[in-house]
């Protein structure tokens, strides 16, 4: 797992593993954070179930993580796992509020085998 942030803009992610996503047809939502909601943005459980599982988890500027050699999980056909959310958690909404325009691009780059 190599965690993406160039505007270094996270405060940390988190990859969640469910069943069925919390909310379908958007690509950003709250999810119930202490925050107040954004205008105009969808509040929602990052899965439709409490079927939720954390993968994995970063803090800011944290590095890269590489699974033990032994240690593996499964994901897709014949598992609970059918997707995988990122949850984005942001200290400071200011970036945000003084930019409308700012286009984030947060993510992991994941490799596997």
């Amino acid at each position: 797992f190599q965690p993406q942030d160039e505007n270094l803009a996270a405060h940390h992610m988190v990859l969640i593993g469910c069943s069925r996503p919390g909310i379908t047809g958007v690509q950003q939502f709250d999810c119930g954070s202490d925050y107040p909601v954004h205008p105009g943005m969808k509040r929602g459980n990052p899965c439709a179930s409490d079927e939720e599982v954390t993968l994995f988890g970063v803090a800011f500027n944290a590095g890269g993580y590489q699974l033990p050699p032994d240690l593996s999980f499964r994901v897709g056909a014949g598992t609970s796992i059918q997707y995988i959310v990122l949850e984005v958690h942001y200290g400071d909404m200011a970036k945000f509020e003084d930019d409308p325009e700012l286009v984030v691009n947060v993510g992991f780059n994941i490799f596997y085998t």
